[in-house]
């Protein structure tokens, strides 16, 4: 593999903090490229400078594991020592650079990835064990239990939700736009918006009676952006979710 070949040269006597005309180093290279952190252990089992700081940016290692939504690489940056307090040239931190990298043009790690790593680096920034992280957050599992259409796990689920949970955003799998443009995102949804697309009332009838928002609207960028929960319902015939949502106070003028 690529980590014993770098193990080799640094045994033959290769400068482990040896740096390209950016300033990058081995280490740096290594913590941008996602799945590649048995490199990064021998670069610092070797010696290599976690604090390092490339001259164009001031980008350290961890701002570019993090740009990259690589929660191993970042793990074993930070139990080396790595900063979460260090600022690039832009001011910006490790956890500033991971919610804006998804953004940037040459970058394509995915929106659901970087917002992972923007928890995980929240998570451990106030002193919480790397161990007790959940890679997914609640918001994305009370969708997918309204997905499979568990009605006990998404009661369960519940118990211990808060309305930014109910109301969470979630990954739905699909994506919508141009990929050719870079205008391509990924298509988010409430589990509320879900149930009453699929026609799952009583779901829909939990999170309804848990204070979900009847007019959060599916996001996407393909002709139904837009849609609230009772759109989709009456577009789907799903009549019992249509008659839920009215109960509930949803707009039937909502465009």
């Amino acid at each position: 593999g690529a980590y014993e070949s770098v193990e080799a040269l640094l045994k033959a006597g290769a400068k482990v903090d040896a740096t390209d005309s950016s300033g990058l180093t081995a280490l740096h290279w290594a913590a941008g490229s996602r799945g590649n952190h048995k490199t990064v252990e021998v670069l610092l089992r070797y010696g290599a400078d976690v604090h390092a700081k490339t001259t164009r940016d001031g980008n350290t290692p961890l701002h570019i594991a993090a740009s990259r939504g690589s929660i191993p690489t970042v793990e074993i940056l930070l139990a080396n020592g790595a900063s979460l307090s260090a600022r690039n040239l832009g001011l910006q931190t490790p956890i500033e650079v991971a919610k804006t990298a998804h953004t940037e043009r040459f970058n394509f790690t995915s929106e659901k990835a970087q917002q992972e790593m923007t928890r995980y680096l929240k998570h451990v920034s106030k002193g919480k064990s790397p161990s007790s992280f959940e890679k997914k957050p609640l918001g994305q599992k009370l969708y997918d239990a309204v997905k499979e259409g568990n009605l006990s796990l998404l009661e369960s689920l519940l118990q211990r939700a808060k309305p930014k949970h109910v109301d969470f955003l979630a990954f739905t799998g699909q994506r919508s736009g141009s990929s050719r443009d870079g205008d391509e995102m990924e298509v988010k949804a409430t589990a509320l918006y879900l149930a009453c697309e699929i026609g799952e009332s009583e779901c829909a009838d939990l999170l309804i009676k848990k204070g979900a928002n009847v007019e959060t609207k599916l996001e996407t960028r393909q002709w139904d952006n837009g849609l609230t929960p009772l759109l989709t319902a009456v577009k789907k015939q799903h009549a019992k979710c249509v008659e839920l949502l009215l109960n509930a106070g949803s707009s039937a003028n909502a465009v």
